[in-house]
């Protein structure tokens, strides 16, 4: 976040992220003022409709979530993952899933996302002292927010085909592998491989001559690095949070880029 907010500009039109992910620059563009219309998406249809039940419907999510029975056990957390798996999709099952979500989200491992190949959630319990679910105040807070954003379940390509001329667009998508035993993309069933990181970069480019600022950071390597040549491009040093070996989270780098050279940023391309 200190490396990506001097890049964004000044004054921008629509905020656009086609990977929402957890939102982190939304929600502090929005702390700062900056928001004034957005359009948020994921391939990840049960982050989608939390989000969207967030939004909609806080004071029943409250509800729904103060009547959760589950505990901070394994046999609570898998016995939550297995309802929570029954009913992923269901569209009559908006407000449960969306508790559901939560609970899994604060109890599972790390709070990873992951699914097998068969889109069931399968990420192990986590095993934390004293977890805790996001408190009503935050909920509410979160939903005011989300009341200035479209919401959209789909692919990249058709949210960045909304950008146009003043709009600001941040990619965060998942990032290139950068060896063998680092390859997990499984937000989504399909993953994301290399063809995919090349049909952003050809969404960037598309977005570029529409007249879009574009954003973008990925895991710092030759592949993405040579893919967005044509870009301004800096290296950052970053964490990774989610690694199981602790020597494994820290010495890592990012790339972070955009389609144009941020004010400060102008003797730093890598």
């Amino acid at each position: 976040m200190p490396a990506i907010l001097p890049m964004i500009p000044a004054t921008f039109e629509n905020y656009i992220e086609p990977f929402a992910g957890g939102c982190a620059l939304l929600v502090e563009l929005y702390n700062l003022g900056r928001i004034r219309h957005a359009i948020i998406s994921d391939l990840n249809g049960e982050l989608i409709n939390l989000y969207t039940v967030v939004r909609n419907s806080p004071g029943k999510l409250l509800d729904e979530v103060a009547a959760l029975t589950f505990e901070n056990s394994s046999t609570s957390y898998y016995s939550a993952r297995e309802r929570f798996n029954d009913i992923i999709g269901l569209s009559d099952s908006m407000i449960e899933r969306a508790a559901l979500f939560l609970y899994l989200n604060r109890h599972g491992y790390n709070g990873l996302w992951r699914v097998n190949a068969s889109g069931k959630f399968n990420v192990p319990f986590g095993r934390y002292r004293n977890p805790a679910i996001p408190d009503p105040e935050h909920i509410m807070a979160f939903s005011r927010m989300l009341s200035l954003v479209d919401i959209y379940n789909c692919d990249f390509a058709e949210t960045c085909s909304k950008a146009s001329a003043s709009d600001l667009v941040y990619l965060d998508p998942p990032y290139f592998p950068l060896s063998s035993t680092s390859s997990f993309t499984a937000y989504s069933s399909g993953g994301f491989p290399f063809s995919e990181q090349k049909r952003l970069r050809d969404e960037c480019v598309e977005m570029g001559k529409r007249g879009a600022r574009i954003i973008f950071n990925n895991s710092w390597s030759p592949e993405i690095s040579s893919l967005y040549s044509q870009f301004y491009s800096v290296k950052i040093p970053a964490s990774r949070i989610i690694n199981s070996k602790p020597e494994g989270r820290s010495g890592q780098f990012d790339l972070l880029g955009s389609n144009f050279t941020p004010p400060g940023y102008e003797n730093q391309i890598q």
